[in-house]
Formats: structure tokens, sequence, C-alpha cells
């Protein structure tokens, strides 16, 4: 049983993050590493992204596009697909006049996540296609420090008979970060290993001592009042896969 509980309290810190009901958050300022100066924002409501898309046209002069309904293709999909426009308006230094807005449809988008921190984008524009490798861009790390209380839910697996299957229990632990370091204090456990930063999203790789394990956590997101994580726990044959959810104490 405490072999269960440290992998479970290890999985904790590691749990299911979504900033949506329908799958992995796409919302960020997405672009390619080597091809600075353009970019993509995405920002998703359940199912659907809205796009825009800032690029240059064929005569080097800025260009701006949206997606107004970039959808999932399928049901429990990560790829998204819809119409992509170009519009035109009145000076944004003048009087706003809605009738001078002018919208025109150009061809469509598709976006797909990879993996948490990666995607590929393929749109047209009055028949010219691109395909684009595209990653969340970051700016500033997260500082996740502090004591936070929460609870959580996962399921284990080759850790002995009467403890496989679903568990759930509230745990509340203290992370300490700094610029090359991560750690995080839950019982008798010290997790040390570091913390990286993918746009909105975090990462977490770290272990702890004898029992204690090792755990890897993505979609690691916090705010203000607390975080969310998802989590892959291991601890000699047992693993522990699930999610957490604090609040800061």
């Amino acid at each position: 049983m405490k072999r269960l509980i440290a992998a479970a309290v290890l999985a904790c810190i590691t749990s299911i993050a979504h900033a949506t009901t329908y799958s992995t958050d796409a919302s960020d300022l997405w672009f390619n590493s080597h091809e600075q100066g353009w970019g993509v924002n995405l920002i998703q409501q359940d199912n659907v992204l809205f796009l825009t898309l800032f690029v240059y046209g064929a005569n080097g002069l800025p260009a701006w596009y949206v997606g107004p309904a970039i959808t999932a293709t399928s049901a429990g999909a990560v790829t998204y697909a819809g119409d992509l426009y170009q519009t035109n308006g009145p000076y944004f230094g003048g009087p706003f006049d809605p009738t001078a807005v002018t919208i025109r449809k150009v061809g469509i988008a598709t976006f797909t996540l990879g993996t948490v921190g990666t995607g590929t984008l393929t749109y047209s524009v009055d028949g010219v296609s691109v395909t684009k490798q595209v990653e969340r861009q970051t700016w500033r790390i997260n500082d996740l420090g502090g004591s936070y209380s929460g609870s959580v839910v996962g399921t284990n697996a080759g850790c002995g008979a009467g403890t496989d299957g679903h568990t759930e229990f509230p745990a509340s632990f203290a992370i300490t970060q700094g610029s090359s370091s991560f750690s995080l204090v839950m019982g008798t456990c010290n997790y040390t290993g570091t913390y990286s930063q993918s746009g909105r999203m975090g990462t977490i790789s770290a272990s702890g001592p004898g029992a204690c394990g090792t755990f890897d956590a993505i979609e690691v997101e916090g705010t203000i009042t607390g975080l969310t994580m998802r989590f892959t726990a291991t601890n000699g044959g047992c693993v522990t896969q699930g999610g957490l959810a604090a609040v800061r104490r």
C-alpha cells in the first residue's frame, strides 16, 4: 500500500489540465522558430479554434487572415479545419464605420496538434498552399513556487493485487523553483528535477529518493489561484497515470 500511495502522490504533481473541455488547449501564439517574423494566434473554445494569421503578401507588405470557425474534423480529433478569410476596414485612427468592413474568403486552414507544444499548420490563400511546422512561442517562464492544496485522480497498474485500478485522494504539496532547479515536496518525498516552458504549457521531469520514484508531467498550467497538470509516475514496475488540480494556500 505504501508503494501505491508513493506512486499516486508522485502522480499528483503531474495531473490532467484542460482549459477546454474538449482536448489539450491549443490557445497560444504559435510560430516557426526558424522563420521569426510571422505567426498564428489560436484561441480554442471547446472543439473550435479562432485563428488569426499574420504573414506577408507577394509585395512584402503585411497580410492578415482570419479563420473564425476552425472546427475539429471529427469527435475527439486533434485536427481542426475551416474557411480562411481576408478582411479590410476603416483606418484605425478615425471613427470606426462597421459598414466599411469587407470579408473575402481566400481558402481554407487546417491545424493539427502533434505534441502538447508542437503542431502543423496548413493553409491556402487564392490558390497558394503553405504547410508549416509550428510550436508555441515562449517569452517568460511561469513561477509555480508556493504551497498548494488539491486532489488527485489516477489509475494504477503493476502496483500489486488490490491496489491496481482507480485511485483518488486529497494532496498538499510545496514547489520551489529556481532559474535552473525545480523541487516538489509532498509528504516524505522531495522530488527534484527540471521545469520547462512551451508557451502557456509547462513540463516537469523529476525524481525522488528511494521508493519515491520518478514522474513526468505535461500540460502544467499555473495561474494566480492554482495549477493543473497531467502525469505519468513510475515506482519500479508500478505506474500511475492521472491528473491533479490544486489551489494556492
